[in-house]
């Protein structure tokens, strides 16, 4: 039970499966991207189709519409009107038929209207847009030639008498732009004018109905004085004054029907500057509302633009701390790798010193097995003296004070040894110390090298959430910019609508002007 179906602005690509809205009277398909007229042949009842801003090439498939009264198919390609030859016949109730903003180059397409009976408004140019053949000085008359009951075109009334255009009447300034308070009347002196001209007209007119009266009223004296005594000469004088009278009253009103001509002669100059007047100020409205309506959109344009930078400002201030923080983060990790490598420094020379160390030991190890071999041999020799005293105590007297020497010399030995052990000894604690310190300076270096690998590690996790955290604020920042070009085209779409909401106001006030002049 559908009757009305308005889809503008969907992006719809094709006119298929409508076929079950049989009951549909209203359908609007206005600013998407159909290419072919289609899918209407079950839609019997339609009364108003509406596929104004299509891609539309031709016109086909309206054959089974016999209801249909207003076509819109203004803003699309179409370059013939062949196809209007479906909708000829008295079958068809055609009344309204929109092709502004097409490609009709050639007035001989509109030779296709001859057999729409009903249509009445044709519209192939308007808002300043139209088609190549209006610009050709012949297409007005070539249109009302063409089109058999037109009474308006381009949203202006035909007068049927002298097959020119009659301007609105100046209501029409408060119905077509209702949004607007600036004025579309005359000047001052044109209004003076037109009133002066008025008054000539009714004059004329009143000296021409009373010349008819006059006539008339000879012709009946005339007739009842030929029924009364046709061979009278009283008659007969009466009869050549009266047709001198007649004669007279004919001249006078010949004379008249001149000066009305001639005042209708002006009344058309003067309608025709009236006619020039009015467009200029009707331009200067709809350029009015159009500076209005697109200074409101800018108004609105700026808003969001403005949102859309704050939004803008607010995620660079948050880019901005994110890069702030990576950058601590690269010092911080830049400063661990100076302390790493200061530590890997400090465990080479520790390396170092340990080799020394164990280098010093080495050498003192070979001293200490020299004074050993040296304290040995001394032992021999002291064992073969003792040998020697055994076997020469005969000798002994004599050989005392070598004695004597010698344990001199065994005493200072003695002395000697027990200072080189006491050395070797303090060495070996100094080796051991030194030894437990490098590894507990090594433990230590391998601590620090650990946390250090955790801390990179961590800094490295914390890097890869900055990054996927940027990588996020870039796709809002691009879905932020898609968000606006898709706004931008919907104010776009919104601005042709309006100006369609205008363009069909203003064929409402003049349809409104028509029957309030009808």
């Amino acid at each position: 039970n559908l009757r009305t179906l308005n889809l503008p602005s969907n992006r719809l690509r094709s006119m298929t499966g409508l076929g079950s809205l049989t009951n549909l009277i209203e359908l609007n398909l206005s600013s998407n991207e159909i290419e072919k007229m289609e899918g209407l042949t079950r839609l019997t009842r339609l009364q108003t189709l509406d596929l104004s801003s299509n891609k539309i090439k031709s016109i086909d498939g309206i054959s089974s519409l016999l209801q249909l009264r207003r076509l819109v198919l203004a803003f699309n390609r179409i370059s013939t009107l062949e196809g209007m030859r479906q909708v000829h016949g008295d079958a068809y109730q055609l009344e309204y038929l929109d092709l502004n903003g097409n490609k009709l180059s050639s007035l001989q397409e509109l030779k296709h209207l001859g057999g729409c009976i009903h249509l009445k408004e044709v519209v192939f140019q308007a808002l300043n847009k139209g088609n190549p053949f209006c610009s050709n000085p012949r297409y007005k008359a070539a249109v009302y030639d063409s089109v058999p009951a037109i009474e308006t075109l381009d949203n202006q009334p035909v007068s049927r008498d002298t097959t020119s255009f009659l301007p609105p009447a100046p209501e029409s300034r408060h119905t077509r732009a209702p949004t607007v308070s600036f004025s579309s009347a005359p000047s001052a002196g044109t209004d003076d004018r037109l009133q002066r001209q008025k008054d000539v007209n009714k004059e004329l007119r009143r000296q021409l109905t009373a010349a008819q009266d006059k006539c008339r009223e000879l012709m009946q004296q005339m007739n009842s004085s030929s029924q009364r005594d046709q061979g009278s000469k009283e008659t007969f004088d009466n009869l050549e004054t009266l047709e001198e009278t007649r004669h007279a009253a004919v001249r006078e009103r010949d004379e008249t029907v001149e000066l009305l001509e001639q005042q209708r002669e002006k009344n058309r100059k003067l309608r025709k500057e009236l006619h020039m007047t009015q467009d200029k100020c009707r331009d200067l409205t709809d350029e009015l509302v159009k500076l209005r309506v697109t200074s409101l959109k800018q108004r609105n344009l700026e808003i969001r633009m403005d949102e859309t930078q704050e939004a803008v400002a607010e995620w660079k201030q948050k880019c901005h701390a994110q890069s702030k923080e990576l950058e601590d983060e690269r010092e911080r990790r830049k400063s661990a790798k100076r302390e790493l490598e200061a530590m890997q420094k400090r465990y080479e020379d520790l390396s170092d010193e340990l080799e020394k160390a164990q280098a010093a030991k080495s050498k003192k190890d070979k001293g200490l097995d020299d004074m050993q071999a040296r304290v040995s041999e001394f032992i021999k020799q002291n064992t073969e003296l003792m040998s020697e005293n055994k076997k020469l105590r005969n000798d002994m007297e004599i050989m005392r004070s070598e004695m004597e020497h010698c344990r001199k010399r065994e005493k200072e030995s003695s002395s000697s040894l027990q200072q080189l052990q006491e050395t070797l000894a303090k060495v070996h604690s100094q080796h051991l110390d030194a030894a437990t310190e490098a590894t507990s300076r090594f433990q230590e270096c391998m601590l620090k090298l650990q946390k250090a690998e955790t801390r990179i590690e961590e800094l490295l996790h914390e890097e890869a959430k900055s990054k996927q955290e940027a990588e996020s604020l870039r796709n809002r920042l691009k879905d932020s910019e898609i968000n606006f070009e898709k706004s931008h085209i919907e104010v776009e779409e919104e601005f042709k609508r309006e100006l369609y909401k205008l363009s069909e106001q203003q064929k409402l006030a003049v349809e409104r002007l028509k029957t309030e002049h009808a």
